[in-house]
């Protein structure tokens, strides 16, 4: 009887202890999405689009020169913002000229494109 009476006596104290340490811990984090604490600034959006989309540009143009092929359709719709008309007519237009255009010049012509409405 005295051995039950110290083993409870031990796991009341193994569960004070767990309480404590429940109550100093803070609450997990919630899987949910934080909202920002601020709205985000229309002129920063767009610089960081502009930005966004210059990167874009500039990568699909360093691969085509590269390759001397033009870029899929797809990959210039998506990468672009554009529909895959627009990009199928620029690739129909300029795939003959990439073997002997910058990579300067071919980014330019993206970032035109992208830009048209």
């Amino acid at each position: 009887m005295v051995e039950e009476a110290a083993a409870e006596d031990e796991e009341s104290d193994a569960e004070n202890a767990e309480d404590a340490e429940d109550a100093k811990s803070p609450a997990p984090e919630s899987d949910e999405p934080k909202a920002p604490e601020k709205a985000d600034d229309p002129a920063e959006s767009a610089s960081r689009f502009a930005a966004l989309l210059h990167n874009n540009a500039a990568r699909l143009a360093r691969r085509m020169i590269k390759s001397g092929e033009p870029a899929s359709v797809d990959l210039i719709a998506e990468s672009l913002a554009v529909s895959r008309a627009t990009a199928s007519t620029w690739i129909a237009g300029s795939a003959a000229a990439l073997k002997s255009t910058s990579v300067a010049d071919v980014t330019a012509e993206l970032i035109t494109l992208a830009s048209q409405p």
